[in-house]
């Protein structure tokens, strides 16, 4: 089997590693889809079926630190 850290492709060593950039688009799509489903579920649970409860309390504080991190 060939050693793919060694495979040249039009003049680009593939090393098996993301770059910086991919790595942070990566991180910021998929925080902001989950804010955005955590959102949708509070509006549910407040709008829609009138009680919330303390596992929204605790998703809600789950995706803040989420985002401070």
């Amino acid at each position: 089997m060939a050693d793919t850290s060694k495979l040249i492709t039009n003049n680009i060593k593939i090393s098996g590693h993301a770059s910086q950039s991919s790595v942070y688009g990566v991180t910021i799509f998929f925080t902001v889809v989950s804010c955005l489903v955590v959102l949708a579920r509070l509006l549910t649970r407040m709008l829609i079926v009138r009680q919330p409860g303390a596992d929204d309390a605790f998703i809600s504080a789950a995706c803040v630190r989420a985002i401070a991190q």
